[in-house]
């Protein structure tokens, strides 16, 4: 296995391993990944909703079914999100997933079926270089400040119609 760092505060591209059939010493050079680069990208990996699910359970216990996006038939736990002619993103603009609720997911685990030759729209930021990089009066004004997060990001999408909990208002 491979892993080459391809951003100055995140991201690794891995390569050299098959997902579908991780063993338990490949996954813990991957989980070390993880913490160190916070974003793994793999090439050419062909999951299962099975195979997906029992990746993203060696992360740590799965997350109850999205509230909002449809999921795998026999999968709940497996959204499917999907941009195609007349179904177009949510608007949701800069968004991190699932920080709304009391205890957020540590992460996810997405599983590409289709993609574009080149760009496409998923941009990772790390928020703890964002911090570091603050003048010390700025994080010295932050010191002791909190945040609360809530479902606003879908405000005037196609999902701003559901509560929390994926049901219609």
């Amino acid at each position: 296995m491979e892993i080459i760092r391809c951003g100055k505060s995140l991201g690794a591209l891995v390569e050299g391993i098959d997902l579908s059939c991780v063993t338990a010493s490949e996954f813990d050079e991957l989980y070390r990944a993880f913490l160190q680069h916070k974003v793994l990208f793999f090439r050419q990996q062909t999951l299962t909703p099975e195979t997906q699910l029992s990746l993203a359970e060696q992360f740590g216990e799965l997350e109850s079914p999205h509230p909002f996006f449809p999921h795998v038939d026999n999968f709940p736990q497996v959204s499917v999100i999907e941009t195609t002619p007349g179904n177009p993103p949510g608007k949701s603009y800069w968004h991190t997933d699932m920080t709304w609720q009391a205890a957020p997911p540590k992460c996810a685990v997405l599983c590409a079926q289709h993609l574009p030759r080149q760009g496409g729209d998923t941009i990772w930021v790390s928020m703890e270089a964002v911090y570091a990089s603050l003048p010390s009066a700025m994080k010295k004004r932050l010191q002791g400040l909190s945040a609360t997060h809530a479902v606003h990001g879908f405000a005037g999408s196609r999902f701003d119609h559901l509560e929390a909990d994926g049901t219609s208002r």
